[in-house]
């Protein structure tokens, strides 16, 4: 069974600089850690300890600006926090540097982002496929992908051309088609109807069980809480 566990965490030295290409578990530790904007007296993200056993799918919600987004992109080392240590399964990702973080989220994680980073110019499918990884024919494993999010009568048309509900389930598809082990999804339902919320809902979550990843989404999106086995309150973490 998932496992979360919140508890007061001891200010903790960063250990050595941990890298694995793909870690065998995706276990996630986050201790003391702080995020700050700027010279803010406050701290945005403030969490003295916080686990995720690995193959957790986890919803974790909040209203907009309570650092959802920040904490995602923490966890997934596009960011830094102000001070903390976070442990991806055997990965410090805070003492990694940019070219070993890039290169550790190429092998190991699949991220849709709130602004979901389509090239506007290619194709769905040949957006699906930049992410392409270990699979010995991408343009089919990419098109099956657009299957499953009922997209796979948009795969040669350009993102410029869709809507964004159209270029949220592309974005969608680019995550779950190479096989993570761990997968970030930052409001990947924003723009959807009912009916392409469940489907995405479910299409995460599939994957995932599949392939035994790890799934963190953050949202404020309530008609998704339904469809997860934990739900999350970040301001429940951050007063853990």
């Amino acid at each position: 069974m998932a496992m979360l566990s919140l508890s007061h965490g001891q200010t903790t030295k960063q250990k050595d600089k941990q890298f694995t290409l793909r870690p065998r578990n995706m276990d996630i530790t986050i201790e003391s850690f702080k995020v700050h904007w700027n010279d803010a007296p406050s701290a945005l993200l403030d969490i003295p300890n916080w686990s995720v056993q690995s193959g957790s799918r986890i919803l974790l919600k909040g209203p907009s600006g309570s650092g959802k987004t920040t904490l995602l992109h923490c966890i997934s080392g596009l960011m830094r926090p102000t001070e903390g240590r976070i442990l991806v399964g055997e990965t410090n990702t805070v003492n990694l540097s940019e070219s070993e973080s890039c290169l550790w989220r190429r092998n190991s994680v699949s991220v849709v982002f709130q602004r979901l980073n389509l090239l506007r110019h290619l194709t769905a499918l040949e957006n699906v496929c930049l992410a392409a990884r270990g699979v010995p024919n991408p343009k089919e494993t990419a098109r099956q992908a657009l299957q499953k999010l009922d997209m796979v009568r948009h795969i040669d048309r350009i993102a410029e051309e869709m809507s964004l509900g159209e270029q949220q389930r592309v974005a969608v598809a680019r995550a779950v088609a190479w096989k993570s082990d761990l997968i970030l999804a930052d409001e990947p339902t924003s723009s959807l109807d009912e009916a392409n919320t469940e489907l995405v809902a479910r299409t995460l979550l599939e994957t995932s069980e599949v392939c035994q990843c790890t799934l963190i989404v953050v949202s404020h999106d309530q008609r998704l809480q339904r469809h997860f086995p934990h739900v999350v309150d970040i301001e429940e973490v951050g007063r853990a």
